[in-house]
């Protein structure tokens, strides 16, 4: 029995770490990184676009991510800040300036920002699992 306890700490504390290291919008990460093929993630993100560019102006400002990812259904209830759309739209240098909206990202932008946070959640699982083995 104190084994079964102990493997139950380490699974919650290990759970609390993956938690602590998470990015704002791993839930939507998560739930794209299940593609089945490269036209798949390609129609999924393109659909992320769509649904988030509210006033179909083509491209997306700050307001239009956070409300974007904060209305999906995903637990926990992602909330996007400012600093966040910076490090998403990487230090802004994947947004154009837009007069009455400031930062946005056009869809090719939103793109590359998508797979450039997919890329970087694949590697964060990838060394949580190994230090896992490791630790095991």
């Amino acid at each position: 029995a104190m084994q079964r306890h102990d493997s139950l700490d380490l699974f919650h504390s290990q759970q609390r770490a993956r938690q602590r290291d998470a990015g704002p919008i791993d839930p939507v990460l998560e739930s794209l990184s299940n593609f089945i093929s490269e036209s798949d993630l390609s129609s999924k993100i393109e659909a992320l676009f769509n649904r988030f560019d509210i006033d179909d102006s083509g491209r997306l400002n700050y307001q239009e991510l956070a409300t974007g990812f904060s209305s999906l259904e995903c637990v926990p209830c992602m909330e996007f800040s400012q600093d966040d759309f910076t490090s998403f739209s990487q230090q802004h240098t994947l947004c154009c300036f837009h007069d009455s909206e400031g930062w946005v990202l056009e869809n090719d932008q939103f793109v590359t920002a998508m797979r450039a946070q997919l890329k970087a959640y694949s590697e964060r699982l990838l060394a949580q699992y190994m230090q896992h083995a490791v630790d095991n």
